[in-house]
């Protein structure tokens, strides 16, 4: 997976979690999100450690990281972006800019929406696990999803919501073909959140 399509990837789950439909929302927010993408390792640190401690998996690092009108996101992954191309499972925090009573409700929606956004690019999406994982103190499911993409190749796709540090429904996805799946660094990263 190239550069560009993981970056597509990204900004299609955040605006689909973040607009919830409205499609003149949904331009207007995949323009501005494309535009202040970050691919500063450093920054992006900043942005995730501010989403929830965490420790990285061995030979993972801070690929990428956005903070756009109240909505954070961190990408980790294997070498860089430009040259993982998707060969490997990459994980992302994304943190949603609210709070309070709407928290529960959007926590749903954030689930509802990865699950449609992957569905939408995954062809034959079928949930592998659903399980009880603790993240930050809280129990909450992660659930591991597979499908296919165009030209047949088996992915997977992994989620789970949790609060974030700022008391804000943030999740955790996880995204690679099944052949690099490393169920080793995702139960390592996920008990690794605080």
């Amino acid at each position: 997976m190239s550069r560009t399509t993981k970056i597509l990837l990204i900004v299609g789950a955040v605006c689909a979690i973040g607009c919830c439909g409205a499609f003149a929302l949904f331009s207007y927010a995949g323009m501005r999100i494309a535009r202040n993408v970050d691919l500063d390792p450093a920054d992006a640190k900043l942005t995730a450690a501010e989403i929830a401690d965490y420790t990285l998996p061995a030979g993972y690092t801070e690929q990428m990281g956005m903070d756009m009108l109240g909505m954070k996101m961190a990408l980790f992954g294997e070498g860089d972006l430009k040259s993982n191309q998707g060969e490997t499972m990459t994980i992302a925090l994304i943190e949603l800019p609210v709070e309070g009573d709407s928290a529960e409700a959007a926590s749903e929606a954030i689930k509802n929406s990865a699950s449609q956004q992957m569905g939408g690019r995954i062809n034959d999406a079928k949930t592998l696990e659903e399980r009880k994982v603790t993240i930050r103190g809280a129990e909450t499911t992660l659930t591991i999803t597979e499908g296919t993409r165009s030209g047949g190749v088996a992915v997977r796709q992994a989620t789970a919501v949790f609060t974030s540090k700022s008391d804000r429904p943030a999740m955790f996805m996880a995204m690679g073909p099944a052949d690099a799946w490393d169920d080793e660094a995702l139960d390592a990263f996920i008990a690794s959140l605080k």
